[in-house]
């Protein structure tokens, strides 16, 4: 499998950003890491390896970003108007500079988004942000209105980066045809009791993974309070075009 390590100093952040690609061809899919997460949890968590033959097939090309979560709206000492505005940087990094380094690798238009937990909002909101761009988002167990991270503030930075925000009010014919033209997959989880931390999913090459890896066309993903939640499988949800 080709992986890639890639790191550069991003002018829409003013920071080093650092992120891992899995894959060589394929639909390209943009991974969001959960809350505060860092770009190789991915690969830590199993993900890839349960992707593994559809990566190595080249149907599918894994881009896995990095968070700025604990410098934006996780930050909860700053105001939220600069959190805000640091999220807002984020996208325009993702943007205008991880978007580009995709299409000078992969020259396949079909753009995925995906994630879990906070990556889920990430995904969502850059997917309805941007739907010219991106023809898929995968956005399971997310927060999609970020204005209770904000104590009831907000301004242009916190409306226009808040999907039930900014799709509520979207009016542009354009914006609008392109929205139509996507297809979103979003999921809520139902926990159930388990003890165990592992599953395994025929579906997926058998493979196994803990917290995030599948097991017969779900993941679990393991809590310290419900033990067990069970999502549909990104894995087979990302290969259904």
């Amino acid at each position: 499998m080709n992986r890639e390590y890639h790191r550069w100093y991003s002018p829409s952040l003013n920071r080093h950003m650092d992120l891992l690609i899995f894959g060589h061809a394929g639909a390209r899919a943009l991974v969001f890491p959960t809350s505060m997460g860092k770009f190789y949890e991915w690969e830590d968590r199993g993900m890839i390896n349960a992707l593994r033959e559809p990566i190595e097939k080249g149907w599918l090309q894994l881009y896995c970003v990095d968070s700025v979560d604990t410098e934006s709206w996780y930050c909860w000492w700053a105001h939220p108007g600069g959190r805000a505005y640091r999220h807002h940087q984020y996208f325009e990094y993702l943007h205008n500079e991880v978007l580009p380094l995709m299409n000078q690798k992969n020259s396949n238009p079909y753009l995925i988004t995906a994630g879990m937990s906070f990556g889920a909002f990430h995904a969502m909101s850059f997917g309805l942000k941007y739907p010219h761009r991106v023809d898929r988002i995968l956005a399971i167990a997310g927060l999609y209105d970020i204005r209770r991270f904000t104590g009831g503030y907000s301004d242009d930075y916190v409306y226009f980066n808040n999907p039930m925000q900014f799709i509520a009010g979207e009016n542009d014919p354009g914006r609008l045809a392109a929205l139509q033209h996507q297809r979103s997959s979003s999921r809520w989880a139902t926990p159930i009791r388990s003890s165990s931390t592992r599953a395994i999913c025929p579906g997926c090459s058998g493979a196994k993974a803990s917290v995030m890896g599948c097991g017969n066309g779900t993941v679990g993903v393991t809590t310290g309070r419900t033990g067990t939640a069970w999502f549909p499988c990104i894995c087979l949800a990302m290969l259904k075009r």
